[in-house]
């Protein structure tokens, strides 16, 4: 009974063997003609890749050294201090795109990215302006306030445990169109009589328009949380 059901089936087997060679004699045929442009299509994508990675990477180094100049401004040559530079979207939160510090241990770049409402940032990004002076506090004190009062998730894990922090949130001219409030800038020290909370705010919004204007040129390139959340804290 099987020997009858083969020999009957041979017929489909010859129309099914011979749809395969036409199907790979017809994909053998579309590769010789369009496997060049693929590969073209590929190499033009891999360049197009290096060239936003090395984009992005230059950015990163142009708000490092636009932080190395306002650091001299606020503190000289203080090693226990350092400065960074977030990016805001609705979407993303907040996205590390500048960071500095003389102390190498501090100028690691530790967390990429924060959420819109966790730590003092946030604080910083809602009201304008946001300062705390943890003078008195010992590290595991500070570590509860980050907790409880600042929403922070993990703030054990910081690269830097401040003793003193501000952060002024980033806002262009409001005739410019597009995005008005971009991002926030952060200070953190561990030395409690090193800035001044006014004077402090004053030199930040003396750099504010500039960074956000060279924020609204540079957004388009700035990397998302994609490239910077395998950066552990």
């Amino acid at each position: 009974v099987v020997k009858t059901h083969i020999i009957r089936l041979r017929p489909y087997f010859f129309y099914f063997s011979l749809l395969i060679s036409i199907v790979v004699i017809i994909l053998s045929l579309f590769s010789i003609k369009y496997g060049d442009n693929f590969k073209k299509v590929k190499e033009r994508l891999r360049i197009s890749e290096a060239k936003n990675e090395l984009l992005q990477n230059n950015i990163r180094e142009l708000f490092d050294g636009i932080l190395i100049k306002i650091h001299k401004i606020i503190v000289n040559s203080h090693n226990d201090t350092r400065i960074s530079i977030y990016y805001h979207t609705e979407v993303d939160g907040f996205i590390m795109i500048g960071r500095y510090s003389p102390n190498p241990t501090l100028n690691i770049a530790g967390r990429g990215s924060y959420p819109s409402g966790e730590g003092i940032i946030a604080e910083g990004w809602k009201n304008s302006w946001a300062f705390e002076d943890f003078r008195n506090k010992t590290a595991e004190q500070r570590i509860e306030i980050f907790k409880t009062k600042y929403a922070m998730v993990n703030p054990e894990r910081l690269t830097m445990n401040p003793v003193q922090i501000a952060a002024l949130r980033l806002t262009g001219p409001s005739d410019i169109p597009s995005k008005i409030n971009l991002g926030v800038i952060v200070v953190e020290t561990m030395n409690s009589g090193l800035c001044q909370e006014g004077p402090l705010q004053d030199i930040l919004k003396e750099q504010s328009d500039y960074l956000a204007t060279t924020i609204r040129v540079l957004q388009e390139f700035i990397p998302r949380p994609e490239s910077a959340a395998s950066i552990e804290s």
